[in-house]
């Protein structure tokens, strides 16, 4: 592949044929479409106004399929125009952890960039095809025996706000992978691959009795088709088989499982290869308790507090201080959720806002906006809390 892909633009990746549903089917019907349309994820259509995107990780949520709406579980819609450049896709994809991301100019949507497609180009990066396995990797990542039920499945997917989890043997060998995709279409939904009451267990079929869909064993319904590498694999060969499936790639080592590569890690190691040279300024918002973040976070944290601090100091006017707290807690594998704590004080007035995510970036731009906009709210009504002795 010849290309640079620093220089292809979101209408290079983009493709016109893409699933879309309405915010008023019911999720069981939007999900049968997602399944007929083969898609990660679809657009939810307001009428001709694209009101957001829905994918099968909403039935990580405890609902009525058969009954709840699209509009109740659909997430914000996060889009590129058709200019925006390869990287600033990446970065979008990243920070909103979607597969698919609209591309729409003056207000039309123009159609979809998916994850797979920006895989497929990331082949002729030089810098991920020069690294190795390991430095791609999420070490001690959450893994599920292949003796549990759906059920374990499902409350550890929710726990670690995963779409894929890796089904391990008795030795801790890969042997499949669950995806939230199968789980929906073949079980929630009362979907099945070929026919009702029988599922695809490797090359072949299993019959399955007829019970509560999620007592079933997890390998009634995994993908047997697992790429699997050593750590000192070529990330050449990781971001080809990334590109050929869906599924992501396990590390082993003679003890078992050791790690695993998602899309997730291939888009922040191509925006920490290509971030490298950006200069991290002190910011003048104090900070206490920050994870420890990758430079290019730590710069898009610093970037969104002092947008924060300056947006409230023009409100505001005098000397003020801005204070960050950040806190995490409920650890799932590798992953914590973080809570970030903002408070503005000064010439007798304070605010204060928190949000709590799995993503540190999108818990401080939650936080963000909550504290603005309770500065504005006060600006605009002559009204400021006081702070009391």
């Amino acid at each position: 592949m010849s290309e640079s892909i620093s220089q292809l633009v979101a209408r290079d990746l983009m493709t016109d044929s893409f699933v879309t549903v309405d915010s008023s089917n019911t999720l069981s019907r939007a999900f049968a479409a997602l399944k007929k349309g083969s898609a990660a994820e679809a657009v939810v259509m307001d009428g001709k106004k694209m009101a957001g995107l829905l994918s099968e990780s909403g039935l990580l949520r405890n609902v009525d399929l058969t009954t709840t709406k699209v509009s109740s579980v659909l997430r914000s819609a996060p889009s590129v125009s058709s200019n925006d450049s390869f990287r600033t896709v990446v970065r979008m994809m990243r920070d909103s952890d979607v597969r698919t991301l609209p591309v729409v100019d003056a207000g039309k949507l123009l159609g979809v960039v998916t994850v797979q497609e920006v895989i497929f180009r990331m082949q002729s990066h030089e810098g991920l095809s020069a690294s190795n396995a390991k430095s791609l990797a999420s070490f001690n990542p959450l893994v599920i025996s292949e003796s549990a039920d759906l059920g374990k499945a499902i409350h550890q997917m929710r726990g670690g706000n995963i779409r894929k989890l890796p089904v391990v043997d008795a030795k801790q060998k890969p042997i499949g992978v669950i995806r939230i995709e199968d789980v929906a279409t073949d079980v929630l939904l009362g979907l099945d691959r070929s026919s009702r009451g029988s599922f695809k267990m490797n090359a072949g079929r299993q019959s399955v009795p007829h019970r509560p869909g999620l007592a079933l064993n997890v390998k009634s319904v995994m993908d047997a088709d697992v790429p699997v590498v050593s750590a000192a694999e070529k990330g050449k060969r990781v971001v080809q088989l990334m590109a050929k499936q869906v599924n992501p790639v396990v590390l082993v080592s003679d003890h078992g499982l050791t790690g695993i590569i998602s899309a997730q890690s291939l888009l922040d190691a191509y925006l920490n290869g290509v971030a490298s040279e950006m200069a991290v300024v002190s910011s003048p918002v104090k900070m206490a308790h920050m994870p420890d973040l990758d430079e290019v976070d730590k710069a898009f944290v610093q970037s969104l507090l002092d947008r924060t601090y300056g947006k409230v100091e023009r409100i505001l006017k005098g000397d003020h201080s801005m204070n960050a707290v950040f806190k995490q807690s409920q650890k799932a594998g590798l992953r914590s959720k973080t809570e970030v704590k903002l408070s503005v004080e000064g010439a007798g007035r304070r605010f204060n806002a928190s949000a709590s995510e799995w993503k540190v970036r999108l818990a401080v731009k939650q936080a963000c906006d909550i504290l603005e906009h309770e500065v504005e709210k006060a600006y605009a009504s002559g009204k400021s809390t006081k702070r009391r002795a």
